[in-house]
């Protein structure tokens, strides 16, 4: 079994899965492939590729498009959070209140 075909069995089996490997390994282009079979096979389905460093980020844009979203952890957990910032900064300013 390839990695490619392990990849297609979690996403059949609905898990999560990590795509790691030494440099010049292949990643990048299994994770196209990936990613086609994802937009061919479940085309309403939503794909977030997190890597490491913004040079990555930028190298898998470069092969695989913009209509994913592909980003490092912390651009990835920021846009999740960004709407709940002023939230968590008067939760936050509250506790700091209730402690002095």
């Amino acid at each position: 079994m390839t990695p490619l075909d392990s990849i297609k069995q979690c996403i059949e089996d609905k898990k999560c899965f990590v795509l790691q490997g030494g440099a010049g390994s292949g990643k990048t282009e299994t994770l196209k492939n990936v990613l086609e079979n994802i937009s061919e096979n479940y085309p309403n389905k939503k794909v977030a590729c997190i890597t490491h460093t913004n040079l990555a980020v930028d190298e898998i844009k470069s092969r695989v498009g913009d209509k994913y979203t592909i980003s490092t952890i912390h651009s990835f957990l920021n846009s999740i959070i960004k709407d709940y910032k002023k939230t968590f900064f008067n939760v936050f300013l509250s506790f700091l209140k209730l402690r002095k």
